[in-house]
Formats: C-alpha cells, sequence, structure tokens
C-alpha cells in the first residue's frame, strides 16, 4: 500500500479516504474498493489489484491443504495423498483462471470497458455490423461476395499465413533457447546442490541462482519484445499474448526443471522439500532487498544530498532543513520500471511470475 502513500497524483478528496479505508484498514486485509481505485488510477492497477485479491482469498484453500499433508501423518495412505495434492494443485490453479475470468469480465463490463474487435485498427465497431446479422445468410453471402476482390482476399490469407510462420519462427528461437541455454543451467544448479553437504553452501548457490535467473528472464523478455516485433499481429492484445507465452516458458524453466530433476531423477522428496523451503526464504530476502531496501537506501542518500546542498546554498549550518514539498519528495523517490521492459509497464510479468509460483 506503500504505492498509494508514495502516489503523486493532487486529488487530495479521493487519495485520503483510500488512504484511511483501503491502505491503514488491516481488519479486512482482503477486501479492496475496487470501484475507487479504478476511477483514482484507472483500469490497469484496479485490475491488478482485483486479481492480487482474489488471488489471496483463493490461496487460503491449497494453504490449509498444504498444511494439513504436512502436519497430519497418514500412514501407508502417504503415498497416495502427495499424488492427490498435486492433482488438487492442478484443479485448483485451473478453477481459479475460469473464475478469474468471469469475475475480469464482470469488472470491464461494469466499468463499461469492452475490449472488443472493434478497438484494433482496420476493424469495424460492433454496434455498426449488427445490422448484417439480421440479413440472410445469401444476402449475406453475395454482399462478402460483392465487396471484397479476388487480389484483397489473396493478401489478406498470405497475411495471415504469414504471421503464423513468423510466430512459429520466433516461438522456436525461444524454445532453442531455453533448451540449450536455460536448460543446462538449471540441471548444474540441481546438481550442484545434490552434491553440497554444507547448508551454508546450499543456500549461497541458492541466492546466485536466483540472482541469475532474474537477470536470464530480463534478457530474455527483451528478446521476446524484439521478437514480436517482427510478427503480424492484429493488434495490441495479440502482441501481449504472443509475449506472455514466450515469457511463460522463461517462468516455468525456472520454477519447475529443477524440482522435476530432483523428484524424477533422484527422487528425494526430502532434499526436495529442503529446496523448496530454502528458495522461498531467500526468494523472500532478496525481494525485500531489491523492492524495498535498496530502494529506501537510494532514497535517503538522495534526500541527504539535497538537504546538503541546500545548506550549503543558504549557509544555515545549525539549522534543520526539511523538504517541505511533495513534489521535492516524489522527484527523489525511485520510478516504477516493469521486470521485462519499459514498454510493458503493467506489471503483467510480475503477476505471471506470481501464478507460476
Amino acid at each position: 500500500m506503500c504505492f498509494l502513500c508514495m502516489s503523486s497524483f493532487s486529488d487530495e478528496t479521493k487519495r485520503k479516504p483510500l488512504l484511511r479505508n483501503w491502505a491503514l484498514n488491516w481488519l479486512d486485509f482482503t477486501w479492496q474498493p475496487i470501484d475507487e481505485i479504478y476511477s483514482y488510477f484507472g483500469t490497469k492497477i484496479a485490475t491488478y489489484f482485483a486479481f492480487l485479491g482474489m488471488y489471496t482469498r483463493w490461496l487460503f484453500f491449497p494453504a490449509v491443504f498444504g498444511l494439513a499433508v504436512q502436519l497430519i501423518d497418514f500412514g501407508s495412505w502417504q503415498l497416495l495423498v502427495l499424488p492427490f495434492f498435486f492433482i488438487f494443485i492442478i484443479s485448483w490453479a485451473v478453477f481459479f483462471f475460469q473464475f478469474w475470468k468471469r469475475k475480469n469480465s464482470t469488472l470491464l463490463a461494469r466499468w463499461g470497458i469492452n475490449y472488443s474487435m472493434s478497438l484494433l485498427p482496420g476493424c469495424k465497431s460492433v454496434g455498426a455490423d449488427v445490422s448484417l446479422f439480421a440479413q440472410s445468410h445469401m444476402e449475406l453471402e453475395k454482399k462478402l461476395g460483392t465487396d471484397k476482390p479476388m487480389g484483397k482476399e489473396k493478401s489478406l490469407q498470405r497475411d495471415e499465413w504469414l504471421g503464423l510462420l513468423q510466430k512459429i519462427r520466433n516461438n522456436a528461437i525461444v524454445a532453442f533457447g531455453i533448451i540449450c541455454l536455460q536448460l543446462p543451467f538449471e540441471l548444474v544448479y540441481a546438481h550442484l546442490y545434490e552434491v553440497s553437504e554444507s547448508d551454508v553452501m546450499k543456500y549461497a548457490l541458492t541466492a546466485i541462482y536466483l540472482l541469475a535467473i532474474q537477470y536470464y528472464t530480463k534478457i530474455g523478455g527483451k528478446i521476446s519484445v524484439v521478437l514480436i516485433k517482427y510478427e503480424y499481429n492484429k493488434g495490441e492484445e495479440s502482441s501481449a499474448d504472443s509475449l506472455v507465452y514466450k515469457v511463460f516458458g522463461l517462468y516455468f524453466m525456472q520454477s519447475y526443471i529443477g524440482l522435476f530433476y530432483h523428484a524424477l531423477m533422484h527422487r528425494n522428496f526430502t532434499t526436495l522439500r529442503q529446496i523448496l523451503i530454502q528458495r522461498l526464504i531467500v526468494s523472500q530476502v532478496l525481494e525485500n532487498l531489491l523492492e524495498n531496501t535498496v530502494p529506501f537506501i537510494k532514497y535517503s542518500y538522495k534526500k541527504y544530498r539535497a538537504v546538503s546542498k541546500k545548506k550549503h546554498e543558504k549557509g544555515s549550518i545549525g539549522k534543520p532543513i526539511l523538504l517541505a514539498s511533495r513534489v521535492e519528495k516524489e522527484y527523489l523517490k525511485p520510478s516504477y520500471a516493469a521486470s521485462i521492459s519499459g514498454e510493458f509497464e503493467d506489471g503483467l510479468f510480475d503477476g505471471d511470475g506470481l501464478v507460476v509460483q
């Protein structure tokens, strides 16, 4: 909720109620005034918090089941409980995404947003084409036959096939990069973790691994952004979908290939559980360092330099100097940067990583 406190929007009549009833309301931490968030921040941030709230509430079910699996001794049924737990998690993810699609559609309809084909360049609006559905099939066929010349139809078909081939080529490049570059890296990490005896070495190895895959994901994401520029996409939504498929492969390999290696090759579930615990601890520590501690240190250093500069200009050594203007404070705070590229600053791939995890 620090995003609301740091926001530089000037509408205080909307910001203060949101800060009081939402950001500082710790009694019901899953409730969110989505409509007020939408009217203040816009569609993308409101959709993000709607997804985050629903995801948090739905996590209650696998959390309770996982806690029961860890604490309860099922005896001879233990070998059947783990596969059933995996099936439950997969089913939970499928149901979650289906219900999220319905909730997202409900929110967009309530806000009067229509992501239809009318938003794509060169397409007619839906309202203008409603009358065509009232015509008979023969009349519509005649109309399409007389209005569209054969040359234009062949050109559209050629562009469609060309776009499909370009997508296949780019997906093959991403798959080849994952197999030849990331797969050996993941297997080397899994093997070194298996042969390491000291817990300190394992934690250090996990920290190096998590830092490395962060940069690997950024590089792979930037390459994916470059690749979709050479695809024939019908609009921004199609380009975003194509980018999601490519980056999802990177996240999937990062999250699961090492786990599959331990589960299938070594068949050591004790080590697998230890890996999951250590990766969770190290990833949370690194995430807090990179997202909270480092920006706060940078902000404190910039603030110290600004105050020192003001003291030097005014010549008041003993008197305390404060940054009274909120604009000055906002200027010193670090700006938001997307995890993949500056062209997709909507938290799309931050959410993608959250879903895979």
